[in-house]
């Protein structure tokens, strides 16, 4: 099909006289009848536009834009940036979504080229990375943060992101397979003499951007194949109010059960502290006592949450 200097074809250059005219508020009859052209076609019209990059639609939400929100957690955390979401919709997959979408221009924005990207998968980071754009990226990796039990298959939704990610930023990854917890501290020890356990915890701790969510520390143990010995649990309910990248932490951001921690796989907190780019991607009221004590000891450079939970998290720090 023969295009023109500005590489439009024929009907590209129709599909931007339809969008310009959309844009004006017109109909898509109105539309038609200006481009003496069916409805249906001008449908396509619209759709070519907007796939080829021609039509951009912005919506501008002043809750997203709440200077006051963003100035305040931004004063009180050690913070680079923050993204507000203000979800459609009041269900956890519509948050999800939201956090999502917003992650994933985030996370683009820091991306370079010969990147490695640490992810701690879970829902809503994988909500992320399926909201990816496609770019033309060079000498990227993408790193698990989290494994699966041998004895469980790996999420479906998060190998499909994972996936995906890769797919669309022409990347590499190296999978994490061993459990979060191991039954024993012997078993433990014993996995990490594999070179390749080894291998990926050095390839963890190198890289430049982590990204990763939180939870309660009742839902991350609930998670766990097998349950904690009695003691571990006490410790746990007492003093973990959630977790960084499966290290249960208390409302200070220390380790919460010592015991249960010398048993966890992963990157450790140390090493999570010196990557150079830390998102968090949270929201839920849920959360907010793990996102202060994350956000408060400089675990996070960038945050991205809902409204909704900013001001918690506003308030949580008042109190204080």
């Amino acid at each position: 099909m023969t295009k023109d200097r500005y590489g439009l074809t024929a009907r590209d250059a129709l599909a931007l006289d339809a969008a310009k005219l959309s844009l004006t508020g017109r109909t898509q009859r109105q539309i038609a009848a200006e481009l003496f052209v069916d409805r249906a076609t001008v449908s396509k019209l619209l759709t070519t536009a907007r796939a080829k990059g021609l039509l951009h639609t912005e919506v501008r939400d002043p809750r997203e834009l709440d200077s006051e929100l963003r100035g305040g957690l931004l004063e009180l955390f050690p913070l680079a940036s923050v993204r507000l979401v203000a979800p459609v919709g009041r269900g956890p997959m519509d948050l999800r979504r939201s956090l999502g979408q917003a992650g994933a221009q985030v996370l683009g924005s820091l991306v370079q080229d010969g990147d490695r990207i640490g992810i701690w998968w879970s829902q809503t980071t994988a909500a992320l990375a399926l909201a990816a754009v496609p770019a033309a990226r060079r000498g990227v990796r993408v790193v698990d943060l989290n494994g699966t039990d041998p004895r469980l298959s790996p999420h479906p939704t998060w190998k499909h992101a994972r996936a995906v990610l890769v797919d669309r930023w022409g990347a590499a990854s190296r999978t994490m397979r061993d459990p979060l917890v191991f039954p024993t501290l012997g078993a433990k020890l014993d996995a990490e003499l594999d070179g390749d356990l080894r291998s990926l915890l050095t390839e963890q701790a190198a890289c430049r951007i982590a990204v990763f969510g939180t939870t309660t520390a009742h839902a991350l143990v609930a998670a766990l194949p097998d349950p904690l010995p009695p003691e571990e649990a006490a410790a746990v309910a007492e003093r973990a109010v959630g977790h960084v990248c499966g290290r249960l932490i208390d409302a200070g951001a220390r380790i919460a059960a010592p015991v249960t921690n010398q048993r966890t796989t992963g990157i450790s907190l140390p090493a999570l502290r010196t990557i150079e780019q830390k998102v968090l991607v949270a929201g839920g009221p849920e959360k907010v006592p793990a996102m202060t004590a994350i956000l408060a000891n400089r675990y996070a450079d960038h945050l991205i949450t809902d409204t909704a939970t900013a001001a918690l998290l506003l308030g949580s720090r008042s109190a204080d």
